[in-house]
């Protein structure tokens, strides 16, 4: 007969055993549960192996709210990369950088139909002398004619 577990009022990451509930037999065996509370108040029934394991270290709730922003494992500084564009958390936006910059730079938002390029076709360069504001169709007729003496450079 195995010893038994005593874990009230130990604490485990946020989780605190309150007392030990009802075990469950299944095909796998006997498992014992525990009702915790979490340090914000909230309570739930969780399973031995999650608590001393430490799989389980507070409700979901708490997990949530601590792992935003800053707090999450895959923060890189609020910075995000989007089909080759650098994009800024702003104003608990995303926005991209070459667009905030060009605003910046004018003192204003960008209107309705204007667009910025990048004069060197990096994406990633968005310093104010690589940055041209221009109309939509402008903007495509420059993209078209930089693709076309790519082509001619290139492949003629």
């Amino acid at each position: 007969m195995s010893a038994r577990l005593h874990l009230e009022g130990r604490k485990f990451g946020r989780w605190t055993v309150i007392k030990r509930q009802e075990s469950m037999t299944n095909a796998k065996g006997s498992h014992s549960f525990w009702l915790c509370q979490c340090e914000c108040g909230k309570q739930s029934s969780i399973i031995t192996g999650a608590l001393t394991a430490r799989y389980s270290k507070g409700c979901w709730d708490c997990y949530v709210r601590n792992n935003k922003g800053k707090n999450h494992a895959s923060w890189k500084g609020g910075i995000q990369k989007d089909q080759g564009y650098v994009k800024l958390w702003n104003n608990g936006k995303p926005r991209r950088e070459h667009v905030l910059i060009a605003e910046k730079a004018l003192g204003r938002s960008l209107k309705y139909g204007e667009q910025v390029h990048h004069l060197n076709g990096n994406k990633g360069d968005n310093r104010n002398s690589n940055l041209l504001i221009c109309t939509a169709s402008y903007h495509r007729w420059l993209e078209n004619k930089m693709a076309d003496l790519y082509k001619k450079e290139h492949f003629a």
